[in-house]
């Protein structure tokens, strides 16, 4: 008897080297995004509605994902450069504000933290993803503002903080799509 103890605990154990993860793994600098990248639709806000949207306009351009929260300082500090930088580079550039279900923040909340500051988004072609864990789950990160450079022909080129947003380096990726600088 004292025998069959050890081998009773063991069944009962769960196998944890067969669990599956469903997860799809991490992206990494220089993989190429693919097509259902483009085609998931994600909850946006738009003219202060939630609706579905996939990022398909957002394709062949350079796009800026910045991932915050209304709660992080430093992400609300440095939200008006990027737009701003939206704005001046409207044809060549897509900003795409990320807030993930791990930040807390509501639909409601974030609702309301852009109709206390209007001017943020006026006149500014950012999307604005609510409730994300997609994007989360392919692009993970550890602190806010965190940002996600993807080139026009759709490949992770860096993940950065906010002090490479600037319009050096967005000239610098354009550019180097363009074949005039070395990536």
């Amino acid at each position: 008897m004292a025998l069959l103890c050890p081998f009773v605990m063991l069944l009962a154990m769960p196998a944890s080297a067969q669990e599956q993860s469903t997860a799809p793994p991490p992206l990494l600098i220089g993989e190429q995004l693919k097509e259902t990248f483009w085609s998931f639709k994600h909850n946006v806000l738009l003219d202060g509605n939630i609706v579905k949207m996939d990022l398909k306009r957002a394709k062949g351009k350079l796009i800026i994902l910045d991932f915050w929260a209304s709660w992080c300082g430093m992400c609300i500090t440095h939200m008006p450069e990027l737009i701003a930088l939206q704005k001046k580079y409207t044809k060549d550039l897509q900003v795409v504000l990320v807030n993930c279900t791990n930040t807390r923040d509501t639909d409601d909340k974030i609702k309301a933290f852009f109709a206390t500051r209007p001017e943020l988004l006026r006149d500014a072609d950012v999307i604005t993803i609510t409730g994300d864990t997609l994007l989360n789950t392919l692009l993970p990160h550890r602190f806010l503002p965190h940002y996600v450079w993807i080139n026009e022909k759709g490949k992770i080129a860096a993940f950065t903080d906010a002090d490479y947003i600037s319009d050096a380096q967005i000239e610098l990726l354009l550019k180097a799509n363009e074949g005039t600088v070395q990536p």
